[in-house]
């Protein structure tokens, strides 16, 4: 190699810019912290990697909890290579908008399926006592005899599978 291909090199190499992003695997996952802990394609591990911008208390906004073993894609901030935040999350364990702290989000549909169980039963409910005939001096018997042939024996909405537990706001 000629001394001036070799200066050139050199000082190609001098002002080359550092990689800002890179591939990683998550190796574990503080959810409390907003951090985890990475293991770049080629590197030693990182820790205290953000999940979010900053690390400082906040919680507004969105945060994609990655699960371990998953594949992620970091950057580094300020050049620096050991302050890094996710970039973007291969597979999520968890979705926190605001902190998470209200539950899970509802499923719509299956809200809509159970709401329609329990107006079945209110309308059923109005329609017997609409259609019911009084009968003088039976103390009600008639009444508890229609309700229960026309009502039956109907169920409420089960709302216990209505909450989505990986998006929590």
């Amino acid at each position: 190699m000629k001394a001036t291909e070799e200066l050139m090199l050199a000082m190609k190499k001098l002002f080359e810019a550092p990689v800002q992003t890179f591939p990683a695997t998550i190796l574990d996952v503080d959810s409390d912290e907003l951090t985890c802990t990475i293991q770049p394609i080629d590197g030693p591990e990182i820790f205290n990697v953000r999940l979010k911008a900053a690390i400082n208390g906040v919680t507004d906004g969105i945060v994609e909890i990655p699960s371990v073993g998953s594949s992620v894609l970091c950057g580094l901030i300020g050049n620096d290579d050991n302050t890094c935040v996710v970039l973007a999350v291969d597979a999520v364990d968890q979705i926190l908008i605001n902190g998470g702290n209200n539950g899970g989000l509802i499923n719509i549909q299956t809200l809509i399926t159970e709401l329609g169980k329990t107006n079945d039963v209110v309308n059923a409910i109005k329609n017997s006592l609409l259609n019911w005939t009084v009968v003088p001096s039976d103390g009600g018997a008639a009444l508890k005899t229609f309700a229960t042939t026309e009502i039956g024996i109907k169920v409420t909405g089960d709302f216990s599978a209505m909450e989505d537990e990986k998006v929590k706001h």
